[in-house]
């Protein structure tokens, strides 16, 4: 009854569907520029640079979803972080 009152259990359009659809691609690609930009600031010959990228990369890599999250609490699983990618693992720039 809670899901027809909220119309949460109501079947999407096609166009909601393709708005939600746009606006996670344009999340998803603004995020994946934003990590290939400040990991290509990583210098080998500065290591200051690496406390820089991860202080920018900090809440990317400490994030956790609240849908996996309660999923977790629900099945009683400890969640699992996985870890942060080196920056050593990184790319190199060119150059």
């Amino acid at each position: 009854m809670y899901g027809v009152t909220t119309g949460a259990t109501a079947k999407r359009s096609e166009s909601q569907v393709a708005v939600v659809r746009e606006t996670a691609t344009a999340l998803s690609d603004s995020l994946r520029t934003y990590v290939v930009r400040v990991v290509g600031m990583l210098d080998r010959k500065r290591p200051e640079t690496r406390e820089q990228v991860d202080a920018l990369l900090q809440p990317l890599t400490s994030w956790t979803s609240s849908a996996s999250a309660s999923a977790d609490e629900e099945s009683g699983d400890d969640p699992v972080t996985p870890p942060a990618p080196s920056p050593a693992d990184a790319p190199r720039p060119v150059g």
